[in-house]
């Protein structure tokens, strides 16, 4: 009891010196996965526990199976990869590629290639409504939204949203989509949000949110949507705004990490999860309070200036694990959050070891892998 004591001081000694919250949930590194150059966006089927990774530098996709944590293909692309989205209904995967303005269109079964749309403009993020086989794109230099048909995979409208639109959300229960306008502001806007009626095509609301919108993920059974604000302006400083999808109002909003990169939310936990490249965090929020209840490191100072951040984050919430993207050709691979318990960092490059903060003990991670208190080594 005096050792677990001791332990205790010295971890709370910790917290203090780093300036970091106790975490109020549980989290368990798994693993950390080499993926092609640049990997920059991730996407999840959880139907068949196959991870796609968008590799920016590569111009290629990696196939990660969720259940070996293995990479079983490896497929090209168009130039510039920017985002990647899944349909677990069709088993079909789309990726934007900026550098060539076309949507690829990979069969999941066989991981080829089955169709390549081009698309005006420069296409950035990308989603999908498996309940109407649409495929949503926001091309960032005309301004609109794509509208691409799943089964025909021809472009049957464009919509005109705000000024440099970048990333999507899906609302498959209303029939609703959401994209962040990054330069609405510029054109004396605000900073938006349009709403997008997917039966209709025409933008219906358009949501004012914090500075500089980018990532958006919607929950549709709490009817909320979580945009990541990544103002860096002092006095603003970066945020999570979480809107209410019945009024479309703004009702909180959370400080998270620098540069949030991009957001995914977990329905059955209730957990928002936020990529932090320039922090090198992964910043957790509960949808109940509203509030962060924990902040993942998940890259090293050194890893943060040789390498990047965290760019990328998707969830499976089927197997309970989250997956982010970072540095030069990583894919970390973490346990949701959990209970109350040990938090540990994902280890994500070299042997230097990381220090892990929680309240079951203390672990050390490097090259020979991790270890909690009472508990067996899990190997890297």
């Amino acid at each position: 009891m005096k050792v677990r004591r001791r332990i205790a001081s010295f971890i709370a000694l910790l917290i203090l010196a780093a300036g970091l919250p106790a975490p109020a949930l549980a989290q368990s590194a798994v693993t950390s996965i080499a993926v092609g150059s640049g990997p920059i966006a991730v996407a999840v089927n959880p139907t068949t526990s196959r991870v796609y990774v968008a590799n920016n530098g590569g111009n290629t996709i990696s196939v990660v199976d969720g259940k070996s944590n293995q990479v079983v293909a490896t497929i090209p692309v168009g130039r510039l990869p920017y985002s990647v989205a899944v349909d677990p209904t069709t088993n079909r995967v789309y990726v934007s590629s900026l550098g060539a303005s076309t949507l690829s269109v990979i069969d999941g079964a066989t991981n080829q290639v089955v169709a390549t749309v081009a698309i005006p403009g420069g296409p950035d993020g990308v989603a999908v409504n498996p309940a109407t086989n649409r495929v949503y794109l926001a091309d960032q230099t005309a301004n609109n939204l794509t509208v691409v048909d799943g089964a025909t995979n021809q472009i049957l409208t464009t919509i005109p949203v705000g000024v440099q639109p970048t990333h999507l959300a899906v609302d498959s229960a209303t029939n609703r989509v959401y994209v962040t306008n990054t330069g609405s502001h510029y054109a004396g806007f605000g900073h938006t949000v349009s709403v997008i009626d997917g039966a209709s095509n025409r933008v219906v609301a358009t949501i004012q949110t914090g500075t500089y919108p980018t990532g958006v993920a919607v929950d549709s059974a709490r009817h909320r949507l979580y945009v990541n604000n990544t103002s860096t302006s002092a006095p603003q400083h970066p945020v999570v705004s979480a809107v209410d999808l019945t009024t479309n109002a703004v009702i909180a909003s959370a400080p998270v990490g620098y540069d949030p990169r991009a957001i995914a939310s977990d329905p059955t936990t209730g957990l928002v999860y936020l990529a932090n490249q320039v922090s090198g965090t992964v910043t957790v929020v509960s949808e109940t309070s509203n509030a962060v209840v924990a902040t993942i490191p998940v890259a090293t100072a050194l890893q943060l200036h040789n390498e990047g951040g965290p760019v990328g984050v998707a969830v499976d919430p089927s197997a309970g694990r989250v997956y982010v993207t970072l540095g030069r050709n990583t894919l970390a691979v973490f346990d949701t959050l959990s209970t109350p318990g040990t938090t540990v960092l994902p280890k994500t490059g070299g042997p230097s070891p990381l220090l892990a903060l929680g309240v079951g003990g203390l672990a050390l991670v490097g090259g020979l892998g991790l270890k909690r208190f009472g508990q067996e080594k899990c190997g890297r």
